[in-house]
């Protein structure tokens, strides 16, 4: 399995998202046989509003975190946010 598979996941719960507008419930994803731990929250940040997209596989040595968010802007822009950009901002 590789990052490529889990990325393409996120994105897709991104676009589903930005048409659909509701946070779905946390629920547990199988990708490539593993298992992750889907996470989708908002919260605010300065004067915008970010929704954060995880995926968290567990296992006994630790945990594998993988991130992409979106930032809405008080004037309603909307601006894709990487997994770096998520780190730089403090998230996760």
């Amino acid at each position: 399995m590789s990052d490529m598979e889990i990325y393409q996941k996120l994105e897709a719960l991104r676009d589903n998202y930005l048409n659909e507008t509701v946070i779905p419930k946390n629920s547990e994803y199988m990708i490539s046989g593993k298992a992750y731990e889907q996470k989708i929250w908002s919260e605010s940040y300065q004067k915008d509003e970010l929704i954060v997209f995880q995926l968290e596989s567990k296992n006994i040595i630790g945990s594998s975190v993988y991130c992409l968010g979106l930032k809405r802007s008080e004037a309603g822009k909307i601006e894709k946010l990487s997994n770096s950009q998520l780190w730089d901002i403090g998230i996760p």
